[in-house]
């Protein structure tokens, strides 16, 4: 498919949340957010509104070591292919001598 025009939601869901790992992954630094603990695959649940993706709602589930980390998320809204929130839910560091 034509990546400026994706046909379908899950192409729309896919290409917003790869756009997001990329901002994260820039920006995990200065968010204090290690990246390797979100979008395990299969993990990451959308919502994409308008036939055009005009708005995609990300919800990405925090994981530690392959485990989910219940109730730690982050989210993130894309309006008209513009980042234009992203939240942390219960997000704090885990010490990486924590075992699970």
């Amino acid at each position: 498919f034509d990546p400026l025009t994706p046909p379908s939601h899950e192409d729309w869901s896919e290409m917003a949340a790869a756009a997001v790992q990329d901002w994260l992954t820039d920006n995990e630094d200065d968010l204090d957010v290690d990246v390797s603990e979100l979008f395990a695959p299969g993990t990451v649940k959308s919502a994409v509104h308008g036939a055009d993706g005009d708005l995609i709602q990300l919800n990405i589930p925090r994981t530690f070591n392959g485990v989910v980390v219940t109730g730690s998320r982050a989210t993130a809204t894309v309006k008209g292919g513009n980042l234009i929130s992203i939240g942390f839910e219960s997000w704090g560091t885990i010490p990486s001598s924590f075992s699970v």
